[in-house]
Formats: structure tokens, sequence, C-alpha cells
């Protein structure tokens, strides 16, 4: 079977092993980073399937790094757990108004951590069996309409079709239950999209004054 790798951010080694210990014989894999600029070295390399960050640490603490970790598009349905003894409310509500899945206490019992991270990697793939799904409907559709016509697709006719099934799947992305993560890569497709609407009408306007 194979296992979820995890990219455990923790300044202090013993804590660290603790968790290690907790985790790594539950179908987890663990690598270990001393602090948020070492852990975007080892995600540059390998992606995690799942993130779990302490705050408090030097060079690079995990609120920066969760904000450079995100700014990563492949970084953008990886679920990302805080655990850490800071517990104060203002605390809590800082961690999760970054987008954070969960602000966990460093005394979270074994099974409470293990059932926390398994419900965050089956709601990353429900999410991406979701995406997946809308993404083979429209496609499916633009295969149709292709097979519909003799000649190749290469009129504005024909490119606007394709960007009205595009921006048709943007909207019911845009519906679902995506976090604020998933948001932000949704709106780089936006932004393409967009694009793509502005190359048309340059090529509509051209079309006119030539005829």
């Amino acid at each position: 079977m194979l296992k979820h790798k995890v990219l455990l951010v923790e300044d202090e080694p013993n804590f660290a092993s603790v968790v290690k210990r907790m985790i790594e014989y539950d179908n987890f894999e663990v690598v270990h980073s001393l602090n948020g600029r070492d852990a975007m070295q080892v995600v540059s390399e390998n992606m995690p399937h799942i993130v779990i960050s302490d705050v408090c640490m030097p060079i690079m603490n995990g609120y920066q790094f969760y904000e450079a970790f995100k700014g990563l598009p492949c970084a953008a349905n990886v679920p990302f757990l805080f655990l850490t003894s800071l517990s104060t409310q203002e605390e809590l509500r800082r961690g999760m108004s970054l987008g954070a899945d969960e602000y966990l206490p460093k005394s979270i019992s074994r099974s409470d951590l293990l059932s926390i991270m398994y419900a965050q990697l089956n709601r990353k793939k429900e999410i991406e069996n979701e995406v997946d799904t809308l993404i083979d409907k429209h496609f499916n559709e633009l295969k149709v309409n292709m097979l519909e016509h003799d000649e190749i697709i290469s009129t504005s006719h024909h490119f606007t079709a394709t960007l009205r099934s595009l921006n048709e799947l943007i909207n019911q992305l845009d519906q679902s239950h995506f976090d604020k993560n998933n948001k932000r890569l949704l709106e780089m497709v936006k932004t393409v999209v967009s694009k793509l609407d502005i190359i048309l009408e340059g090529y509509d306007s051209d079309l006119k004054n030539k005829t």
C-alpha cells in the first residue's frame, strides 16, 4: 500500500520524534524539517500529501511558511495543520484566518491526530474527484462538438464555444465547497480564460476590419 507523505516542520527534535512515532506506523511516511526555510527546500523536490507545522520556529516561522507554501500552485489542495503550544483565541483566529485546515494543540492524542489527518486526506480526495468529474464532463462535451463538425475548429465561433464551456466549468467549480486555498487556484484559471477572451476579441476585430 502506498504511504501518505507527511512533512513535519518542527524545531524541537524531541517533540518531532514523538510525533513521528505517533503516526509513522499508520501508513504515513514522515519527513522532518527544523524550520520553514528548510521545509520549502523539501517541497521543491518532493511535494507531501499533508503538512504538519509548528508556529514558533527560527528563520521562518509557521505562519511565514504557510504563506510561502500555499503560494505554490501545486500546494493549493494539500492539507495544512498547525500543531503548536500556542493556544490563545487570538493565535487560533490568526492561524485559521490564514486558511489553515486545522489549528491543534501539541497535547493532542494520537487517535485524535490520526483521525483528523485521515479526514483531511479524504476531503482532499473528494475535491480532486469532484474536479476530475466536472473536467471530464465538459471536455467530453467539447469532444462531441468537435466531432459534429467536418472541419478543424479554427474559427472564432468555435473558439467562443470552447471558452463558453470553460466559463461554465469555472462557474460550477466556484459554487462548489472549495476552501480558500483551492479558490486561489481557481482564480488562476479565471485569469487564463480572461486573457483568452481578450485575445479572441482582438481576433474578431481583425476579421471585421479585413472584411
